[in-house]
């Protein structure tokens, strides 16, 4: 009862009590003084045990309420203890992917891979057990290339778990990592999975690698270690790094041994080229030694003919008709130009032999264009053409005289040759760095694209109707690569048919010194 109550009832109390006193006697008047006092203690008494009781409601309203908090309190600690640990569990277990990653990174074996995922990186991945086996595309059992604390005969039952064809086809199509407990897994899963594998939660991966797929199982034995979802994000990172790593792995492998074959190959065709090399050396001395020995043996009888030519024609064996006249001069003419082939194939046999030594000094060009003139002049007049010579600003040449005049008449000579009457000729010099560059070109027939790799190679010809017509050997271009070869020069050409040809050659501005070997025999 409220105090306002009782303050009412009291007043009513005591106007009964004053109306008692004037109608009642006095001793009815204690009795009633008694019963009001009675009345009023048993209100009083009724109002304090009331308020004590609200008193003790409310405090137990306020206890239930601290019991409430402190509840949750404690539950949003063990949440949050909960939470920290998961988030301290990723961050080592993304620690470890990173480190992991380097590991990967710088392994060049298949094998060094599997490796590199110790006991110790298990468990700082958060798990206690795993294993990774691939499965073969005919159904034989896994074979397992990593296992942690598994040992054989848990391997032999997982093995035998995933001979069932419901389970197997499950995992091949498996798009994302499994998370695995006592209370969760799918229909496809069969109960004793983890069972068999001594788990109470693990994860399950597939890994496409390029000829295989591989099925990585991760998990733990303790209750107080269960898998989450944290560790499936995990194993989905762990399964890409593996994957890159093993391809990248069995690239480089492939590409190891296609290297180490290739070099196997090129050491066997290099030991090949070396052999057929010294077999071309053995065969162009061979060669180099027959002709020099047939040209030796030819020359005795050709200079028996060609005198006894001369003798004839001279009269002293008595008076020749016209006929016969013609055909000595015919005689003479070919055995002439049989001394010219055997000269030259002589000259050629010593210059691949090494035997002729060029003897350079100073030649004056002004000198060299006078002699190549009057060799070439009545040649020249004969079929109406021009030669134009330009020095620039050479004024000396560093050669052997006879053979460096031999290399341009023979030039010339061609040029000649095949150029029609009415054409150019041009012998030109210039100064490149520490080499002087001749050029002689004509305004002739030109040389086909497909007879220019071949042209200095002996006896080669090009199959033109102009050189069916042109008598020749197809010896004097490769004389004259062989002459500027010893000089130390070189020697290409450039031509378009119906447009003449260019031929360019090059030789040292000075004289080798005496410890040069270029300075002796050249060949």
């Amino acid at each position: 009862m409220t105090a306002r109550l009782f303050l009412i009832v009291t007043a009513i109390l005591m106007s009964c009590f004053s109306l008692v006193v004037t109608v009642v006697p006095r001793w009815r008047m204690l009795q009633v003084a008694i019963l009001l006092v009675a009345v009023w203690y048993l209100i009083a008494k009724e109002g304090h045990a009331r308020r004590q009781a609200l008193e003790a409601q409310r405090f137990k309203n306020a206890y239930d309420e601290l019991d409430k908090q402190a509840k949750l309190i404690v539950k949003t600690d063990l949440e949050l203890s909960r939470t920290q640990a998961e988030l301290d569990k990723r961050i080592t277990g993304l620690y470890t992917l990173h480190e992991l990653g380097h590991l990967l990174q710088q392994t060049t074996d298949v094998a060094g891979l599997f490796a590199r995922f110790d006991a110790v990186m298990l468990e700082r991945l958060g798990f206690e057990k795993g294993c990774l086996g691939l499965l073969q595309a005919d159904g034989a059992a896994c074979e397992w290339k990593l296992a942690v604390h598994c040992p054989r005969e848990t391997l032999e039952r997982c093995a035998a778990l995933l001979q069932q064809p419901a389970l197997r086809k499950y995992l091949l199509n498996l798009k994302q990592p499994l998370l695995l407990t006592t209370q969760q897994r799918p229909p496809e899963v069969p109960p004793e999975f983890l069972k068999q594998l001594g788990l109470t939660s693990g994860v399950v991966a597939r890994m496409s690698l390029p000829t295989q797929t591989a099925v990585l199982i991760l998990g733990n034995e303790t209750v107080f270690r269960t898998a989450t979802t944290g560790d499936v994000e995990l194993v989905a990172i762990l399964v890409n790094q593996l994957r890159v790593a093993i391809e990248n792995t069995t690239l480089n492998e492939e590409l190891w041994d296609a290297r180490r074959a290739l070099e196997l190959k090129v050491q066997e065709r290099t030991r090949e080229l070396a052999q057929a090399n010294e077999a071309l050396q053995r065969l162009s001395k061979a060669k180099s030694d027959f002709v020099s020995s047939v040209a030796h043996e030819l020359r005795t009888p050709l200079t028996s003919i060609k005198g006894y030519a001369s003798i004839l024609m001279s009269g002293q064996l008595g008076k020749i008709s016209a006929d016969q006249a013609e055909r000595l001069t015919k005689i003479d003419k070919h055995s002439n130009t049989l001394t010219q082939l055997i000269n030259d194939l002589l000259d050629l046999s010593r210059l691949e032999a090494g035997k002729v030594t060029m003897t350079r000094q100073p030649i004056e060009v002004k000198t060299l264009f006078r002699n190549l003139l009057d060799v070439v002049k009545p040649q020249l007049e004969d079929k109406r053409l021009s030669l134009a010579t330009d020095a620039d600003d050479v004024t000396t040449l560093h050669a052997d005289p006879a053979q460096l005049e031999r290399v341009f008449i023979n030039l010339l000579s061609n040029a000649i040759r095949y150029t029609p009457a009415g054409g150019r000729i041009a012998l030109a010099l210039r100064r490149e760095g520490d080499h002087i560059v001749a050029r002689v070109s004509d305004t002739g027939i030109g040389i086909g694209a497909q007879d220019l790799p071949r042209i200095f190679d002996e006896f080669y010809r090009a199959n033109t109707a102009m050189n069916a017509e042109i008598r020749g050997t197809g010896l004097g271009l490769s004389l004259v690569m062989r002459i500027v070869d010893a000089h130390g020069g070189r020697i290409w050409v450039e031509s378009t048919v119906g447009k003449g040809a260019t031929f360019f050659l090059t030789l040292p501005l000075t004289a080798p010194s005496a410890a040069d070997p270029q300075g002796a025999a050249h060949g």
